[in-house]
């Protein structure tokens, strides 16, 4: 691993930045969208997007939000019905109808 002279902070934020962009890529926002949007620049955009397209097989599919049974069960608990669960979530029916059955086991 190579060392740098950034402050935690200063990752963080570059962290975070690169998280707010690709939820947006992944929410169908073009490169140039998710620029006017956080205003990093589009030439920082299309680098950042980059290594998120190269990344995307290894360790980026899942996000880097709650894995999306952790959502559906959020919801499920604060008592929303499955209809909806699966709107918020934008999955079938049937995926929140299964991990609903195998949360109450």
């Amino acid at each position: 691993m190579q060392h740098t002279h950034h402050c935690a902070a200063s990752i963080a934020r570059y962290v975070q930045a690169f998280v707010w962009m690709v939820d947006l890529y992944q929410h169908g926002f073009s490169d140039s969208q998710v620029a006017q949007l956080l205003e990093p620049g589009e030439p920082l955009v299309r680098e950042y997007l980059a290594v998120y397209r190269h990344q995307k097989g290894y360790f980026f599919d899942q996000g880097m939000r709650p894995t999306h049974k952790a959502e559906i069960i959020a919801l499920y608990e604060a008592g929303l019905d499955e209809a909806e669960i699966a709107r918020r979530s934008q999955h079938t029916p049937a995926s929140v109808g299964h991990y609903s059955r195998h949360y109450e086991k």
